[in-house]
């Protein structure tokens, strides 16, 4: 039996998908990008030039290979995403024990990221939020608060752009593109929903963290500047740090959502995208103070400083 298929627009891609993914469905349209369901069962031997791989904490997250006419982007023990060479679809091959919610994710985190640095975008490791009609990121490694700091951000009023995967398209002045309707806050952060004026919908994910779905923001919003959070708990107030050339570079492509690429020419293409960012907007360090349960004033003042800074 069949499943029913859904669009979704999510990272400026049109995506048809037959796993359910957790964003508001889009009007049809010409998909540009068609997720299919296909065999579970032991992930098989991968095949092909590894041409990614990143590890973190001593575990391997991914490894991506090129084979033959496409692409394989593996999550050991988790799923095997075969990606067509026209970058036009995308197969889910799930380990038997795959809960399908951790599909989607990877889905749309990961997997999106991939194909998006495939066709030559540049997609970075962040949160974003709109003020005063710009786009600001939040960016950096997982655990460095940019989820928590987003969600500090939105109960302040600013508008959500992004969460964990955000795409840039570069010129003259940078564009965010509208990623994820939800902020997944890990449990020790979920007491932030009672910070908003107006509780926003949310849900328990399979992961135990908790999806919450402020209003969001415009489809394309100018990129006004990047965000490095930094959690700090010795402090009292945020404390923001412009910083630039090779320190903003390097803190840029640490930034970057699809890393680990072990092909030179697509290092190069991603390095000269984050040069780009960094010479084009301000790039920031953002000590955070840290307290739990956080505190709206942690917010608002950042809110505030946010906002003194891309209008000054």
């Amino acid at each position: 039996m069949g499943h029913r298929f859904k669009t979704y627009a999510l990272h400026g891609l049109n995506i048809r998908s037959e796993i359910p993914l957790d964003e508001d469905e889009s009007p049809a349209a010409s998909p540009d990008l068609d997720v299919r369901r296909g065999p579970a069962g032991p992930l098989a031997a991968a095949k092909g030039r590894l041409i990614a791989e990143f590890t973190l904490f001593g575990r391997t997250w991914y490894r991506a290979y090129e084979h033959g006419d496409d692409y394989l982007l593996r999550f050991p023990k988790l799923a095997d995403f075969v990606v067509s060479a026209d970058l036009r679809q995308v197969q889910t091959r799930p380990e038997s024990e795959t809960d399908e919610e951790a599909i989607s994710l990877l889905l749309v985190g990961t997997t999106v990221a991939f194909v998006l640095a495939l066709r030559g975008h540049c997609v970075l490791h962040a949160g974003a939020v709109a003020i005063d009609g710009r786009a600001v990121a939040l960016a950096g490694l997982a655990g460095t608060g940019k989820s928590t700091c987003t969600a500090l951000l939105c109960a302040q009023g600013a508008a959500l752009v992004a969460d964990d995967v955000l795409r840039v398209e570069l010129g003259d002045v940078p564009t965010a593109i509208r990623g994820a309707s939800s902020i997944r806050l890990r449990p020790r952060a979920a007491s932030l929903i009672e910070l908003f004026a107006e509780t926003p919908p949310s849900r328990h994910t399979y992961d135990q963290r908790l999806a919450i779905y402020p209003p969001r923001g415009e489809l394309t919003l100018p990129l006004a500047a990047v965000v490095l959070p930094r959690p700090n708990r010795e402090i009292d107030q945020v404390q923001l740090v412009q910083i630039a050339g090779a320190e903003a570079l390097t803190s840029l492509i640490s930034s970057a959502r699809f890393t680990g690429w072990s092909n030179h020419d697509r290092q190069r293409r991603q390095f000269e995208q984050l040069a780009n960012l960094a010479r084009s907007i301000p790039v920031y360090r953002a000590q955070v103070p840290w307290r739990e349960p956080m505190s709206a004033s942690v917010g608002e003042e950042l809110l505030d400083v946010l906002a003194r800074e891309i209008t000054r």
